[in-house]
């Protein structure tokens, strides 16, 4: 799939966000403003269909072992379950990173690492599964719908790093396991509708 010029976006996540708001986040080109109505655009019963790809996927061996790590590199078995369940009920209740995370500090609890003590770590575990979740929730449904092509999606804060791909295409077996490109990337991928 041929690369397409890259463009920097502003979105929002939440669906629940208000028109006037979203209007203010989206970008003038109209290219872009395509790309990100078609990001947003979610019905109810797409949430609920949705949130059964994501719970596919935290069930899933792919939740915990991946081919560049696996969790069970820095949590231990009951641990990784506990943060299956506290994700599953984060993302089935609506609930901000924030509390996600603070789930994660009481029933997860991971600990300190070298860098972060064990709230920012939640954060970051929080942070990065939710959006490695969403992502193959996502990339599995667009599979499901018969989408072939998908499309990088930088957030508007991207590291430099992330806003080099931004535009990338990929097939739908390419893009398993590509975002999040790193901790705490909030990148994401949109749907290439023929």
């Amino acid at each position: 799939v041929s690369q397409t010029v890259k463009k920097k976006t502003s979105y929002s996540l939440n669906n629940n966000v208000s028109s006037k708001l979203k209007e203010q986040l989206l970008p003038t080109n109209l290219d872009n403003q395509l790309r990100v109505k078609e990001f947003v655009r979610l019905r109810e019963d797409d949430v609920v269909d949705f949130l059964q790809y994501v719970t596919k996927y935290l069930l899933s061996k792919d939740f915990v072992l991946r081919e560049d790590y696996s969790l069970l590199d820095i949590l231990d078995v009951q641990q990784v379950n506990e943060l299956r369940k506290v994700l599953a009920q984060g993302f089935a209740e609506n609930e901000t990173l924030v509390k996600i995370s603070k789930n994660i500090v009481e029933k997860v609890k991971p600990g300190a690492s070298e860098f972060l003590d064990e709230e920012a770590r939640s954060m970051l575990i929080a942070r990065t599964e939710t959006v490695r979740a969403t992502n193959e929730a996502l990339i599995d449904k667009f599979d499901d719908q018969g989408v072939e092509v998908v499309e990088w999606f930088a957030s508007p804060d991207a590291c430099p790093i992330c806003e080099e791909h931004d535009g990338e295409q990929y097939t739908i077996g390419e893009a398993s396991g590509v975002l999040p490109w790193h901790s705490a990337c909030r990148c994401s991928f949109i749907p290439i509708r023929s």
